[in-house]
């Protein structure tokens, strides 16, 4: 994994898609960050869990994550070499430990870019806090042009601190599958980013189960079942906090025997043509 941080992370690229992130998540907590001046009252860092409560919100991060793994599986100059090196199977789990890295870096960068955006009015507090609330309870972001979707549901019995981990562990868990999903498919068609397209489809799954598909699809949108707003709105039908984390978990892990089971034909029909020359 190490070798596909100092060849991969560090890049104009990576540097671009943060900017950008930093940009959109900016723009979606700017009508907070003024209701909070409004109000007199400072922001309680617990952002996250709406940023993408909505599904053209979580398209727009979805689509960046698609940028910045559009390049997998990675298969750079120096690839066949270390191939050689470490062996085809250690560099294919390794590229799949990087994206899980990289997925996790980009869910905490969310985290962060949302405290920073509202800076200076951001206040330390283990609870919502009165902007948040105020938001949810009322039409008040109106006034300011707010166009995330804050509701009562996710602020109403529940622990600001624990509803913002588990928001960010459903989009690692997006993010990470998208990254392994592009991966896995790149790497059977290396001339074309068949892994791109299919996740574009499976993107707009998310946008036809909102608004014209029944709610069942969601149990096989990856991008839907980050949002909080796609879990339980329906008691005992929508899908589940636990549904939701072993789906990604055994979707991931399927990414990798996949992905390793390719890259084991791959190396035996790569030796096949070696010897095949050589006779």
């Amino acid at each position: 994994m190490s070798y596909h941080i100092h060849s991969n992370f560090i890049s104009g690229k990576t540097f671009l898609v943060f900017l950008l992130l930093f940009l959109y998540v900016r723009i979606l907590t700017g009508p907070i960050k003024a209701a909070s001046v409004l109000l007199g009252v400072p922001v309680a860092p617990w952002l996250f869990p709406f940023l993408n409560n909505r599904w053209n919100h979580q398209l727009i991060f979805v689509i960046l994550a698609m940028f910045l793994f559009s390049e997998a599986p990675y298969r750079n100059r120096n690839a066949e070499y270390v191939i050689s090196r470490a062996g085809r199977i250690s560099y294919t789990v390794g590229q799949y430990f990087y994206i899980i890295f990289l997925a996790f870096i980009f869910t905490i960068a969310i985290y962060i870019f949302s405290i920073i955006s509202v800076l200076p009015h951001i206040g330390w507090s283990s609870g919502w806090g009165t902007v948040i609330r105020t938001l949810c309870a009322t039409d008040f972001g109106r006034q300011t042009g707010l166009s995330l979707e804050m509701t009562q549901s996710i602020v109403v019995g529940t622990e600001a601190v624990f509803t913002t981990l588990k928001a960010m562990v459903l989009q690692w868990g997006c993010i990470g599958l998208v990254g392994m999903l592009i991966r896995t498919l790149n790497s059977f068609s290396p001339k074309y980013p068949l892994g791109i397209i299919c996740m574009l489809v499976i993107s707009l799954l998310d946008f036809l189960t909102a608004n014209l598909l029944n709610y069942k699809f969601y149990y096989f949108s990856p991008v839907s079942l980050a949002r909080l707003s796609a879990l339980g709105k329906r008691a005992g039908k929508n899908p589940t906090l636990t549904y939701a984390l072993l789906f990604y978990l055994f979707s991931c892990m399927a990414c990798v025997v996949i992905g390793v089971v390719y890259a084991k034909w791959e190396g035996g029909r790569y030796l096949w043509k070696r010897n095949l020359k050589l006779l």
